[in-house]
């Protein structure tokens, strides 16, 4: 039986040429740890490579959607099957994304250590396997908890702390009910209501990798109505929070996101 109070999710659809390597770094965890992967309905070969991997390592669980849910769909009917399990934390892994060894294990040491924390992230290895380069983007260079008001001195609140979802894992209690919205290509406007639950925790030690070769929508970030999109996400977040903030930072963060407009549109 796994031994982690992690569960694992892995969001697939038509991912027969990278799951395997998502599969083997989850695997190959320090602690054994539950996995979930959930086909949307593909019509590749991922569910058959997946159940191959069932026959040898009962720690994986395959459910199969009877039809497509949509990328955000499916996102979401991973948080139905975490709210249905025992586990306390939540890591998403989309395919094609690989975990560090020991990427389970020291978050959880963290979560133990630091009561009270709905989020955990950390540095993420950026693999470009077209040009053969690595880099690990940084938000901070220190490994700090942070509270609500803290993330919003430093202007990394909204939608400056998380990254991509594969630096972060999530406590039960901060995401329970909550759904990703499917209007929007990103999950910024998800992950703003987190801190609003409880602390935030960097760890300043690289723990995953995320694989440029598997992800077909990242060149979008970089399009003109995705820039606009994480813009209103931002600016949603800010606006939630208008009365729960010093006004000086509120219009600090609104001056930003106009700064960041403007740049990003010259």
């Amino acid at each position: 039986m796994p031994d982690s109070k992690t569960l694992i999710t892995i969001p697939v659809y038509n991912a027969e040429d990278y799951i395997a390597r998502t599969l083997d770094s989850c695997i190959s965890q320090s602690i054994a740890t539950s996995i979930i992967v959930v086909d949307n309905n593909s019509t590749d070969s991922s569910a058959k490579i997946v159940k191959d991997y069932q026959d040898k390592y009962k720690q994986i669980s395959l459910v199969e959607n009877g039809s497509n849910l949509g990328r955000v769909g499916n996102w979401n009917r991973c948080l139905d099957l975490f709210e249905q399990s025992d586990a306390e934390y939540l890591k998403f892994v989309f395919a094609g994304d690989t975990l560090l060894p020991h990427c389970i294990e020291q978050v959880e040491a963290v979560f133990e250590k630091e009561p009270g924390l709905a989020i955990v992230a950390w540095p993420y290895v950026f693999i470009d396997a077209y040009k053969q380069t690595s880099r690990t983007p940084r938000i901070l260079n220190e490994d700090i908890r942070l509270n609500f008001s803290q993330l919003v001195e430093r202007s990394m609140y909204p939608s400056q702390f998380a990254g991509a979802i594969i630096c972060h894992t999530f406590a039960r209690f901060a995401i329970q009910g909550e759904r990703f919205n499917d209007v929007f290509l990103g999950m910024a406007e998800f992950t703003n209501k987190v801190p609003l639950k409880g602390d935030f925790y960097h760890i300043n030690t690289p723990l995953s990798e995320f694989h440029l070769d598997c992800h077909s929508s990242y060149p979008k970030q970089f399009e003109y109505l995705f820039v606009l999109e994480r813009a209103y996400t931002k600016a949603i977040g800010l606006e939630n929070v208008k009365n729960k903030i010093d006004q000086a930072d509120y219009l600090r963060l609104k001056q930003d996101l106009f700064e960041q407009l403007t740049k990003a549109f010259k």
